[in-house]
């Protein structure tokens, strides 16, 4: 089972943005602070509002945008695949300011990538915090956690929690999993002509299939609320640490090539943990944010690769070449930084195709 998390966002507002298809709604209707939904396309960022509204303003990462009491305002101008922060000051309403953070689309999508390109959008109230989020192809259900307690399983993309305090800080993670299916026409080297021979080895086992299940985590971090929801001003410098691993939860995983002489492969045996010393790959962010400039630095590694005959013992060991794992800049300024992490690991013991994100 392959399973797999991964952050692309910091902001000194204290909301961590972790990114993973694309809806145009992505936010529930939230009549406590009169949003009705959020929609985004690769320019523009568009805010629509419940009758009754009143005069607002708008910020975009402290600086004013609108002002006004238009029920509908679309913010242009703005750059393909990055996230925004934004403050709304509804004068007619005193329940405090609203802290917004979304992003615009790319102008292409990854298809082959499905987290690269997510849109995650929060929304912080004195009274409540809610996270929406796009939807995943073959996932028919979220778990929502919040400091690692189950608070809901859902099926629609977004969730409101309405029972937080002003100064506890809280993290979320939306939890999914679908099935990875087998594609013959992935194996193309030459070394998987009898691929048809090789699926019918496959079909019907249990832990094969178990193995094929593709498991996803979101997590977003945020500040006490009241730290949040703070006029914008100086930040003191914080650090941030994303650590990104992929991992097979098995203890063993059966090679699906009959013909191969690995006939099995050595598993991580473990699950969500980010203290394990067990992983296929392994990437840690560490974001400096605060005092100018954010400052981004990147560590890679890759686990050890060993392969096994039939009686379960060791034929040999290798370790993949992690040329694969990058980290691009995106764009950075004194309230956030953004980057992309791409990945792309193979078996060094057998040809396959790669790991990719």
């Amino acid at each position: 089972m392959v399973k797999r998390s991964f952050a692309a966002l910091a902001s000194l507002a204290g909301i961590l943005m972790f990114v993973a298809k694309r809806r145009k709604r992505s936010v529930p209707n939230l009549p406590d602070i009169q949003l009705e939904s959020i929609e985004q396309s690769t320019n523009a960022i568009t805010f629509r509002w419940k009758e009754g509204i009143g005069f607002y303003r708008l910020y975009r990462e402290g600086q004013l945008i609108y002002s006004g009491s238009d029920i509908c305002f679309s913010d242009k101008g703005l750059d393909p695949a990055t996230s925004y922060l934004y403050t709304v000051e509804m004068m007619e309403i005193t329940s405090g300011p609203v802290k917004i953070q979304t992003a615009t689309k790319p102008e292409k999508n990854d298809e082959s990538n499905i987290l690269k390109d997510l849109i995650v959008t929060t929304v912080v109230s004195r009274s409540l915090i809610s996270l929406g989020w796009e939807p995943i192809s073959g996932v028919s259900e979220y778990i929502i956690r919040r400091n690692g307690e189950k608070l809901a399983c859902v099926t629609n993309c977004f969730y409101t929690d309405k029972t937080v305090r002003q100064d506890a800080e809280y993290t979320y993670s939306i939890e999914a999993e679908r099935i990875l299916p087998y594609s013959e026409e992935d194996l193309n080297e030459p070394k998987f002509l009898a691929a048809g021979v090789i699926g019918f080895f496959k079909r019907g086992r249990k832990r094969e299939k178990d193995a094929t299940m593709e498991r996803f985590r979101m997590t977003k971090k945020i500040r006490a609320i009241e730290q949040v929801l703070q006029s914008n001003g100086k930040v003191s410098e914080t650090e941030w640490r994303f650590l990104y691993q992929t991992f097979l939860n098995n203890k063993w995983i059966k090679n699906p090539n009959f013909f191969s002489p690995y006939r099995y492969f050595q598993g991580d045996n473990r699950g969500f943990d980010p203290h394990s010393s067990n992983y296929r790959t392994k990437a840690e962010v560490h974001v400096r944010l605060g005092g100018g400039t954010p400052h981004i630095q990147f560590e890679k590694d890759v686990g050890e690769t060993r392969g096994y005959g039939w009686t379960k013992r060791m034929k040999d060991r290798a370790t993949a070449s992690s040329e694969g794992m990058e980290v691009e800049e995106i764009g950075k300024s004194s309230e956030k930084a953004i980057f992309r992490l791409t990945h792309s690991v193979k078996n060094p013991l057998v040809v396959s195709p790669g790991c990719r994100l």
